[in-house]
């Protein structure tokens, strides 16, 4: 893949700017690029220094969101592959110590979501609680109380965790607990617990540097 990076991200470019029927001046004048710059990552001799550039284009052919993770995935591929120097190199020491994951570049975090489980993971995320109360008559209430409620606590998952960037962790547990909001409405007093449905929320998490994260430059490799 990686000796025909800038073939095979020209290649998707190609797929969906043919299937979109706009011209090359066309698209080139909405993305405010040159005719010519854009027919060259079209035929693979460069590629957009920055993946926005590319995913504006997807986005005005009418790429799916399968196809921009995907582009992004071969955009990467071609960005790294460029910035790598020319000439001959130095012989690679011996690999010490745990190896990085074989995976494919990250994409934007938009997608991480669904690129995680195409390989079988779980996204980290946040966990991001919104609570909008809407009464069925129209009329006001006030919340008196949010409170947290943790219901069961443990060590870490032992699974081994990734970052798409540098960083840490700052949880070293596994937590499950729920949202208990407290309201009223005239004399009427209420409580509503908020949670996976009828589960508590999950939350885990690792204690200092993660095993490993991933760079454009360098890919995936161990702090």
């Amino acid at each position: 893949m990686r000796s025909g990076a800038k073939e095979e991200f020209a290649a998707l470019v190609r797929e969906v700017k043919e299937r979109s029927g706009l011209s090359y001046g066309a698209l080139a004048a909405r993305l405010h690029l040159s005719a010519s710059t854009l027919h060259r990552y079209c035929s693979g001799e460069s590629v957009p220094l920055e993946y926005v550039t590319a995913e504006r284009l997807a986005r005005l052919c009418g790429a799916t969101s399968g196809e921009l993770l995907e582009l992004h995935r071969r955009w990467l591929y071609a960005d790294a592959l460029r910035r790598e120097p020319s000439g001959p190199r130095a012989p690679a020491a011996a690999p010490v110590g745990p190896k990085a994951p074989a995976s494919p570049p990250p994409p934007v975090s938009t997608y991480a979501p669904s690129w995680a489980r195409s390989h079988g993971a779980v996204h980290g995320g946040r966990t991001v609680v919104e609570v909008v109360f809407e009464p069925r008559d129209g009329l006001p209430l006030v919340v008196r109380a949010v409170r947290i409620h943790v219901v069961g606590r443990g060590g870490p998952l032992p699974w081994n965790a990734c970052g798409m960037s540098e960083g840490c962790v700052d949880s070293d547990v596994d937590v499950r607990w729920y949202v208990e909001v407290e309201w009223s409405r005239g004399d009427q007093v209420e409580r509503t617990r908020i949670g996976e449905g009828e589960l508590p929320f999950r939350t885990s998490g690792l204690m200092g540097p993660l095993p490993c994260h991933f760079s454009a430059d360098r890919g995936w490799r161990i702090p």
